[in-house]
């Protein structure tokens, strides 16, 4: 089975991994020499299958210290094949688009776990994967300017993981629809290219849950977010 390992803290990073290929140690030799990463440091882990939690948590050391495995955030991954048609239209005041990397700082900003993240890696992400903004015209006489003066007033975007996510709406313009347009839009968008659109969910979060499901996600694996927290240096 292939495994996903999103590392984040000022870096993200992507490991793959078979359990029926690597033995814990292997991939604890792995990740110690990953390049930049600095396990005296905490480092998250995000969307780590339940699979391979185990293995995870059998390591007592990983580059030079000893570490505890803590467990911080349960959920499940949720995909879409086939999305739902959306029971009316988009309001006249809105028009959708992408999103470009200075809207990064607005998006960090109102994400609910932004201490994963940085402005820095959510810009690039904008720039090199699939995005969908939704953007409210600003009028001056019935008139228009340029859509760089319309206001982005909610969002979504693909992050190096590979699942939609950091889904917001400005409270002022909330149930007016915008986010499921935004969600199916940057759906369709995966499925054209031949990618599978998912999300990964907390379990707790009972309103995003029924949000993706009405849409037409489907629960599929366990998934978990957790800290990797050095103890002691073993050198």
């Amino acid at each position: 089975m292939l495994g996903i390992l999103a590392l984040q803290g000022p870096q993200c990073i992507e490991v793959f991994w078979s359990t029926e290929e690597h033995t814990p140690q292997e991939v604890a030799h792995y990740l110690a020499h990953i390049p930049h990463l600095d396990w005296s440091q905490p480092v998250y882990i995000l969307s780590l299958l339940s699979t391979l939690l185990p293995s995870l948590q059998s390591l007592s050391s990983i580059g030079g210290w000893q570490v505890q495995v803590q467990t911080t955030f349960q959920g499940h991954l949720y995909s879409l094949q086939v999305p739902t048609t959306l029971g009316k239209e988009l309001p006249p005041e809105y028009h959708v688009t992408s999103l470009r990397k200075e809207d990064a700082l607005l998006i960090w900003t109102n994400w609910e776990f932004n201490d994963f993240d940085s402005a820095d890696n959510i810009s690039n992400d904008i720039t090199r994967f699939p995005s969908v903004g939704i953007l409210e015209h600003n009028p001056k006489d019935g008139v228009n300017f340029s859509e760089n003066a319309d206001t982005l007033v909610s969002w979504v975007h693909l992050s190096k993981p590979g699942r939609m996510g950091k889904t917001f709406t400005m409270p002022q313009h909330r149930r007016r629809g915008l986010a499921g347009v935004a969600t199916l839009a940057l759906a369709r968008k995966l499925l054209q290219e031949g990618l599978l659109p998912f999300v990964f969910i907390g379990n707790y979060n009972t309103p995003s849950i029924k949000f993706h499901e009405a849409l037409g996600f489907k629960q599929q694996c366990e998934a978990h977010t957790v800290k990797v927290v050095p103890t002691e240096a073993t050198d």
